[in-house]
């Protein structure tokens, strides 16, 4: 048996298969991103407890001064990004265009 196996050839006693004999084939299926882009009070939140935002006001200065206008800089800069994201009140289904929404906000953003 070891042997006819190690042959690899159709005998009296073997025969080979292709997958398509069995039926097997390989189906992709794409489907459209659904993307959706949407500020509220909950998408907010999220944002809030993320890490990137958490990280705008910490420090990681070793002189109290330093560290302390480092940490309220970034403070104001999460208070202007809330008060920015807020302002979009559109759902929106297009990622370019949310970024462009998004990026018109920040840019008008005090520095």
């Amino acid at each position: 048996m070891k042997e006819i196996y190690s042959k690899f050839e159709e005998t009296e006693l073997s025969k080979i298969f292709d997958n398509e004999d069995f039926g097997f084939r390989k189906i992709t299926v794409d489907r459209p991103l659904k993307l959706k882009f949407e500020i509220n009070e909950e998408t907010l939140e999220l944002f809030k407890n993320s890490s990137q935002y958490i990280n705008l006001a910490i420090s990681k200065k070793k002189k109290e001064k330093l560290k302390n206008i480092e940490e309220a800089e970034g403070r104001k800069k999460q208070e202007q990004l809330i008060e920015s994201l807020s302002k979009i009140t559109k759902i929106y289904l297009d990622r370019e265009e949310f970024l462009k929404e998004k990026s018109y906000l920040m840019f008008q953003m005090p520095r």
